[in-house]
């Protein structure tokens, strides 16, 4: 992660209405492997809505927080190359009321128990590394047959 809003160890009067991650390389969007997850003080766990990635960002909307003190963004993401990136970022809240709006506070009904991400639909849903395995797969067959021509070539 290379950059985040809020930034890491900021304080806040209120809760953020959302939160923006910033990676050094797009995320694949395979089922089940992005997200984030908010907790606070004493581990307890506050609405985040659904995340949205876009090339290397990861964003989700936060509903109402609870008391002041520590909050943590965990996040987890599948990385360009097929890894798990993951981590966290604290934020201070100094009071519980939310500065979120409407639609953040709506979202809230929705919060993510889990990792939640709008998932992409069709070839575009397959990670990488299953592209480049295919592509191998491929081309070992190709020469392989490019073998064998050769071989029956040399033989007449």
């Amino acid at each position: 992660m290379v950059n985040s809003l809020p930034r890491a160890g900021a304080v806040l009067a209120a809760g953020p209405s959302e939160v923006v991650l910033t990676f050094d390389q797009p995320i694949q969007a395979f089922p089940g492997a992005n997200g984030m997850v908010v907790t606070g003080p004493q581990g307890s766990h506050w609405a985040c809505g659904r995340a949205r990635i876009n090339g290397n960002t990861l964003t989700a909307s936060m509903g109402e927080v609870g008391p002041p003190g520590r909050y943590q963004v965990h996040y987890r993401v599948l990385g360009a190359d097929g890894h798990p990136i993951t981590g966290s970022v604290p934020i201070n809240i100094q009071r519980s009321a939310s500065t979120a709006s409407t639609a953040s506070t709506a979202s809230a009904a929705n919060a993510m128990t889990a990792f939640d991400v709008d998932r992409p639909r069709g070839l575009a849903a397959m990670p990488t590394w299953v592209w480049i395995a295919l592509l191998a797969a491929i081309a070992a067959c190709v020469g392989v047959v490019g073998r064998q021509t050769v071989r029956r070539t040399d033989a007449t």
